[in-house]
């Protein structure tokens, strides 16, 4: 483990290094002497962990510490390592991310085992936690993937975590989302719903399922499962939910298609059953059509209710455990028929869900005449054998060497020898007598590229010409193991083939120029011709590539299949294909459609050659067909999913088409709607039929009519108010009219509410305009308004409100319009003129509304005369305190601020006004200080922190606050007083104590670090004796440092909280156990669980007391125990040794008092009664009845 030490120290470092590589083997220590180095090491190298001190020039150990962890955003394992420092400093620490604060003291061996253990600890830790991360990021990474909405659940109710498909979902950010309830945020209710599967959950215990339907129309499954914690307690609910509707709508659409499947069922051709495919009553037959009663010879009633393999033959193997697998099956069996004849059936296994249970179809044929015909295609593939060996084309097949293994007849006769003579000779050897492979040899292309080669050879001296192929032969695993040869005379050919070039040339034009696909094919369906288009479909350059191959060459094999089948239907049956569409994929994955043409060929005798192949790419026009009828399905989707009742109309009104909304919320049927009219419609009272007709008619002459509002009545002849929506709508060669009524019963209902709100209100409302031209025009009044401002309603519309505002007043108008117009609502006051010129002042809170369709601004004007003038009372009194003011609301906006609070911050009045107290906090404040400045608020207690004047620079500053009642309104009075001076005076008192606790504590503890290590080496009696003198003294030293330490710490008001002070005693006696071990002294504690009001001095005070007894009372056990009265706890510490004489008893307590030979620096008791001292306790020193010294400390519970 490489470890980074950091120590301005350089004898602290080099000593520090030799320890800690002494105590652990594995540490590899490498030092710096300031964090500036240290930075610089940490960009260049790799370390495992940094131990840092505090107290360094420049930077010190907390300011290095927050570089690594923020600038370099580090997480390496960090530990403040130094002299006894003050609890806030350690708390800093630990907040800015140090793993440990340790403390320097004791014997220099101890300290650094103990910084060694610390240093392995932390490693180790750090590394199990880059581990669990590394987990968690999977876990996130998986649960962001779910493709369900993933949440989890308090048992409140709170949503925990929710994962990216469920904010997707909720359409808002995660960080929104955290902490709401789930109720409230999804369904918008104030209590969970009744189906609410996580309260199922709580009180089952069980993983809840269930389906819920939305008002909005859609499906859902929502699942919740119980996450317990490790006593077994429900810690929260894992809730997933999945959009079904589509599934919901598959299943009607199931419903429909199960109609059609009978009717298929029952009319298919081939025999059908339905058979059970779950462990009990296996192959049980539940269904058959009437194919399969034909296939079997017996009838349903007979066949239903038996098991399928009852039908199989004896002689034939039964397949047990086919249908139970749930996959797709495809085998032949031979059955059994009524009449007891035997025949072969091709069987396909289908799963297939019947009835809600597990089955499969069982898809079976008749295939005996096939059996029957594949038994002579074996007979046929012998007779092929001795066709290959009598055949005159040569063949032969080579090992990847070119070494011969087998050739067949035709072979042997062309090159003179026995076919046993040339086996494991070279081709080339045996035909030309060669060395080395014939330049251009398909063979050797073929193994070479693993695809079938071809190519003409001549022979040097011979006058003929050969074709040679060369076509790879490929093991189980796909590797190249040899080739195929095959040498073909085409001398003939040849001479035939010039003949033709004149006339294969005008063919070439002709082809080449025209854009379909156009090809030739022989017997076996080998290409002997295309044109350019068909050689780039393959992918070939030129059209000549593609001779004597095969469709095998270029496509899937299940493409090429396909061909090959119908290529030999076309040629055997000499049955044309004329204009089949087919759908193809490219080697990206793209589809392409292709409309194909194939008619047979013959020779000059009538007899067939092959077939031409012609083929039009038609996959623009295939887009163009799937997009139209995409456009149909979506807008059918839209037009049953609207929430809106629409109607389709066409051009003489007739109703033509209706969507579910509209039949729900009229109560008809579709039937009662569809083929009325807008004369007849059964949902139109009579003057909605007037003023519909009326407005149809004016459309049908060219009018663009606006949405209007009618009333519609219910089949229970309810009345509801809709707005009309009419557009025209044209669809493969339907025109006519789309009509969307939109239910506004109830906001019709909420504009008379708010019209009966507006005129009742008592206090003066204006609705402004809100717009860059025009703002401020006044569009309606109130009588309140009327009332105040002593104008005529008449006279207030159209004035600009502006005019009704005194002096700059009108400003504050113009400084919100802004905020207005992003929609925030705003409150303020200003003062206003009446007609007869009186004035007064306003409180106005003002809310961007739509109004008409304009921007507009609605402001309620609440009247404060009577309290502005009671506010101006105390204002001069305000103003000529020294401290800083401020008047805050309970959310921390300023309302209020006097002289001196601008004075010490530096903005003017008007500046501070609104401002919020967060404003104020320094940028770079910890997140947590404006929680406890509210908190210090609130409570009245006294804070120090720090205030940001206007220039940017900061002040400290001691805040006091207290909640006061204004106006019948909560507000926080703070004052806030500059303490500069006084912080100045705290750092240079500080300065001084840090040289003494800090560099002299240092350079003590090097000391005695190095006489340490001093002692292991071989020294005389003499020198041992001395080197422990030197020892003592440097210990001595450190200790007189940490009490001085220590009486510093109690007049520093260290904070007062509930204190366990049992867990105090016993973490005390484990640091002084070793210490009481070697002089033989033993330490018994009854145990305490008392809690009392103190501190961290508390440990100080039993430390120094057990040390007394350790040093000074020359005993051989300590004995420590506890009582309780109604106020105090009583801690006694008694010994068993030679006791305190009645005449120093007191003087014990006193600053310097020194107990003879043994006593240090005369302040360890002297601490301890200060330390009792400042928690409000008491200690009394007493002979205890052991013989020794008694101590009974009395400290105040908690």
């Amino acid at each position: 483990m490489r470890v980074l030490l950091i120590d301005d120290e350089t004898d602290i470092l080099e000593q520090a290094k030799i320890f800690l590589e002494k105590e652990d083997n594995r540490l590899d220590v490498e030092t710096a002497g300031s964090a500036e180095e240290g930075l610089e090491m940490l960009n260049s190298s790799e370390y495992d962990a940094v131990v840092s001190d505090y107290q360094m020039p420049r930077m010190d150990g907390l300011e290095f510490l927050e570089s690594v962890r923020k600038e370099r955003d580090s997480d390496i394992p960090f530990i403040i390592f130094t002299g006894k420092g003050r609890e806030e400093v350690a708390i800093k620490a630990l907040n800015l991310g140090a793993d440990r604060y340790l403390q320097k003291g004791g014997s220099p061996k101890s300290q650094y085992r103990v910084l060694a253990d610390a240093v392995v600890q932390e490693v180790d830790h750090h590394r199990t936690e880059l581990e669990r991360e590394r987990a968690r990021k999977e876990w996130r990474r998986t649960f962001d993937a779910l493709p369900d909405i993933a949440t989890l659940i308090s048992p409140s109710h709170e949503i925990v975590k929710i994962n990216k498909r469920g904010a997707e979902a909720l359409g808002m950010d995660r960080e929104d989302i955290i902490g709401k309830k789930c109720y409230e945020l999804v369904h918008g209710r104030d209590e969970p719903i009744e189906e609410c599967p996580c309260t199922e959950v709580d009180e089952t215990g069980e993983v809840d399922v269930g389906e819920v339907f939305e008002e909005k129309g859609r499906y859902y499954i929502a699942a919740a499962s119980p996450m317990l914690d490790e006593n077994g307690e429900v810690e929260a609910f894992a809730h997933t939910v999945r959009d079904i509707t589509e599934r919901k709508e598959m299943e009607e659409e199931l419903r429909e298609s199960e109609e059609r499947f009978r009717s298929i069922f029952e009319g298919l051709d081939v025999a059908v059953f339905v058979v059970l495919s779950g462990e009990q009553n296996y192959g049980k037959i539940l269904e058959v059509n009437p194919a399969a009663e034909k296939l079997l010879g017996y009838s349903r009633g007979v066949l239903v209710g038996r098991n399928i393999l009852d039908f199989v033959s004896e002689e034939e193997e039964k397949i047990t455990g086919t249908l139970g697998d749930g996959e797709r099956k495809h085998f032949v069996q031979k059955k059994v028929r009524n009449d007891g004849t035997e025949i072969w059936t091709e069987v396909s296994l289908v799963p297939f869900e019947y009835g809600g249970r597990e089955t499969h179809l069982s898809i079976q044929r008749d295939i005996t005449e096939r059996k029957e015909a594949e038994k002579e295609l074996r007979k046929l593939e012998r007779e092929k054998s001795l066709i290959l060996e009598s055949t005159d084309e040569i063949i032969a097949y080579h090992d990847t060497d070119h070494n011969l293994i087998w050739a067949n007849q035709a072979y042997s006769e062309a090159t003179g020898e026995s076919v046993e003579e040339m086996k494991g000779r070279k081709c080339y050897e045996i035909w030309l007598g060669r060395k080395e492979s014939c330049e251009g040899c398909p063979v050797d292309k073929a193994l070479e590229t693993g695809e079938s080669e071809r190519g003409e050879m001549s022979p040097p001296g011979e006058e003929k010409d050969w074709l040679v192929r060369g076509s790879p032969v490929r093991d189980e695993e796909g590797n190249i193991i040899g080739a195929i040869e095959t040498t073909l005379d085409i001398t003939e050919r040849k001479e035939k083939q010039k003949k033709l070039d004149f006339k294969t040339g005008l063919l070439d034009d002709l082809m080449d120029n025209i854009p379909d696909i156009i090809y030739f094919k022989d017997e076996d369906a080998r290409f002997v011709e295309v044109n350019q288009s068909k050689a780039e479909e393959v992918g070939e350059e030129n059209r000549e590539s593609l001779y004597g191959k095969t469709d095998f060459d270029y496509y899937p094999e299940e493409r090429a299949e396909k061909s090959y089948k119908d290529d030999m239907r076309v040629i055997e049956e000499e049955k044309p294909v004329i204009q089949r569409e087919e759908r193809h994929e490219t080697p990206e994955g793209e589809d392409y459609w292709l409309e194909a043409t194939k008619v047979p060929r013959y020779d000059d005798e009538g007899n067939i050659t092959g077939l031409l192949g012609i083929s039009r790419d038609i996959t623009e026009r295939k887009k163009m067909e799937e997009e139209l009828q995409k456009s149909e399905r979506k807008f059918r989707r839209s037009f049953e999913a609207n929430p809106d009742p629409v109607f389709l109309l066409d051009r003489d009104g007739v109703f033509v088409d209706v969507n579910q909304t509209a039949l729900q919320v009229l109560g008809f049927e579709k039937g009662e709607i569809v083929g009325s009219s807008l004369w007849d419609a059964p949902f139109f009272p009579d003057e909605t039929m007037k003023k519909t007709t009326e407005r149809f008619e004016r459309r049908k002459e060219g009018e663009e009519i606006p949405p209007y509002s009618v009333e519609l009545e219910t089949k229970d002849g309810e009345r509801i108010i809709t707005e009309v929506n009419v557009g025209k709508f044209e669809e493969n060669g339907f025109e006519g009219e789309i009509v969307i009524a939109r239910d506004i019963t109830e906001r019709k209902m909420a504009e008379e509410r708010f019209e009966t709100f507006f005129e009742e209100l008592g206090d003066a409302v204006f609705v402004t305009k809100l717009d860059e031209e025009e703002n401020g025009e006044i569009l309606e009044v109130n009588p309140a308004a009327v009332e105040e401002t002593g104008y005529s309603k008449e006279e207030l519309i159209g004035m600009d409100i502006h005019d009704l505002i005194v002096g700059t007043e009108a400003e504050k108008n113009t400084r919100h319009k802004e905020r207005l117009e992003n929609g925030e609502t705003v409150t303020y006051s200003n003062k206003k003129r009446r007609k007869d010129g009186s004035e007064y002042w306003d409180e106005v809170t003002i809310t961007p509304i739509n109004y008409g369709g304009e921007k507009a601004a609605l402001g309620i004007n609440h009247n404060i005369t009577k309290r502005k003038k009671e506010k101006e009372k105390y204002k001069t009194l305000f103003n000529q305190l020294t401290d800083a003011l401020f008047l805050e609301s309970t959310d921390g906006r300023i309302l209020d601020v006097n002289k001196a609070a601008c004075e010490l911050l530096g903005y003017d009045y008007e500046e501070l006004m609104g401002m919020s107290v967060d404003d104020l906090v320094p940028e770079n404040a910890p997140a947590f200080l404006p929680r406890e400045i509210d908190k210090a608020t609130r409570k009245g207690k006294p804070l120090e922190t720090v205030n940001r004047r206007k220039d940017g620079t900061l002040v400290p500053i001691e805040l006091r606050g207290r909640i006061i009642e204004l106006e019948e309104e909560k507000r926080m009075l703070v004052s806030i007083r500059d303490i500069t001076e006084r912080k100045e005076a705290e750092e240079r008192e500080e300065f001084l104590h840090s040289l003494l606790r800090h560099d002299v504590r240092n350079k003590a503890q090097v000391v005695e670090g190095y006489l340490e290590l001093l002692r292991e080496t071989n020294l005389s009696e003499e020198q041992e004796e001395l080197v422990e003198k030197a020892i003592r003294g440097s210990e001595d030293g450190i200790d007189i440092i940490e009490k001085v330490r220590s009486l510093r710490e109690i007049s520093e008001k260290e904070k007062i909280e509930e204190i366990n002070v049992g867990k105090i005693i016993k973490n005390v006696i484990s640091e002084r156990e070793s210490q009481a071990s070697e002089k033989g002294i033993s330490i018994e504690y009854e145990g305490c669980e008392c809690k009392v009001r103190g501190g961290p001095l508390l440990e100080e005070l039993f430390s120094n007391l057990i040390e007394n007894s350790i040093v000074h009372s020359n005993c051989e056990k300590i004995f420590i125990s506890s009582e309780e009265t109604e106020d105090e706890c009583i801690i006694t510490v008694e010994d068993n040794g030679c006791g305190i004489p009645d005449e120093i008893k007191e003087k014990i307590f006193e600053r310097g008092f020194k107990g003879g030979d043994t006593g240090v620096s005369g302040l360890g008791m002297y601490l301890v009664k200060q330390i009792i001292e400042s928690y409000d306790g008491g200690i009394e020193v007493k002979d205890s009845e052991l013989g020794g010294a008694r101590f009974d400390i009395r400290l105040k519970k908690a």
